[in-house]
């Protein structure tokens, strides 16, 4: 399953790659992208919450904006 969110406060590749490294300590997670320009964050993965994906988020140091 493939979720989308906008993570704020990113700003360098070194910062998604912080948000990166919390995601893959979620069972079930396959992958993510985090775009630097536009903050977007796309997560890949099997039985995923929302809340995982926003306390791994918050763990590095970033919040997710409500849609």
């Amino acid at each position: 399953m493939t979720k989308n969110y906008q993570v704020k406060g990113i700003e360098t590749r070194e910062d998604a790659e912080r948000v990166e490294s919390e995601l893959a300590q979620i069972p079930g997670f396959q992958g993510a992208e985090v775009s630097v320009e536009s903050g977007h964050l796309t997560v890949d993965g099997h039985a995923i919450s929302d809340e995982h994906v926003r306390d791994a988020v918050e763990t590095a140091g970033f919040s997710l904006l409500d849609e």
